[in-house]
């Protein structure tokens, strides 16, 4: 893949055990339970997520984190159930992104700015992608316009180091700005890493 450098919460598991060929999955929802906007309650949204026949399912934080088991791989089909199932739950659309965890895995190894996040993980950002965009679309993106912040490109992850954090950084706007064409969704590396984690331990039990 081409590179382009530019108090843990409680987790309620609401599904029995899937069988051992099931895939485990992290699903990240977009742009939930902001502000007043796209509102959820996480034990509904499991529900939902069940009765879509997705097993051993759990959510991290408010965020719209949930980590399940499927029979199938593909990335395409869960995500476009997951959407259909959380608008039919919640009469509002939600883009959704699908990580399988050896995808995290290799999302958290990949990470250029292991240093700072190891540091202060609030800092580090990992923003996922629904598709890799051009290298014309990054290329409306520059670099030194948002210093001090950083990012680095990685097929469908963008690695972000924002030393001001999130609320002082200009590198999001301008990624927005951008139109890159694609959906995304951001997640702090605490987040990303932590999400790592309960993957493993879920497969860890079978």
């Amino acid at each position: 893949m081409d590179t382009i450098v530019g108090r843990v919460p409680h987790v309620i598991v609401a599904a029995p055990c899937a069988r051992l060929t099931a895939v485990r999955f992290v699903a990240l929802l977009r742009g939930v339970n902001v502000g007043r906007h796209k509102r959820m309650r996480m034990a509904e949204l499991r529900d939902a997520l069940v009765a879509a026949g997705l097993d051993e399912v759990s959510t991290y934080l408010q965020s719209g984190n949930v980590l399940f088991s499927a029979e199938t791989d593909d990335r395409s089909t869960l995500e476009s159930s997951i959407e259909a199932a959380v608008g039919e739950r919640f009469g509002f659309d939600v883009a959704v992104l699908v990580r399988s965890a050896e995808q995290m895995q290799e999302v958290v190894v990949s990470n250029p700015y292991a240093p700072q996040a190891a540091s202060d993980p609030t800092r580090v950002h990992a923003m996922f992608l629904a598709a890799s965009p051009s290298a014309e679309a990054w290329s409306r993106v520059d670099p030194a316009s948002v210093a001090p912040d950083e990012f680095s490109v990685n097929d469908d992850v963008v690695y972000m180091h924002l030393p001001n954090g999130m609320g002082g950084a200009q590198l999001p706007d301008a990624i927005v700005q951008a139109e890159l064409g694609v959906a995304a969704t951001t997640r702090n590396w605490r987040t990303v890493t932590r999400l790592l984690e309960m993957l493993t331990v879920l497969a860890s039990q079978h």
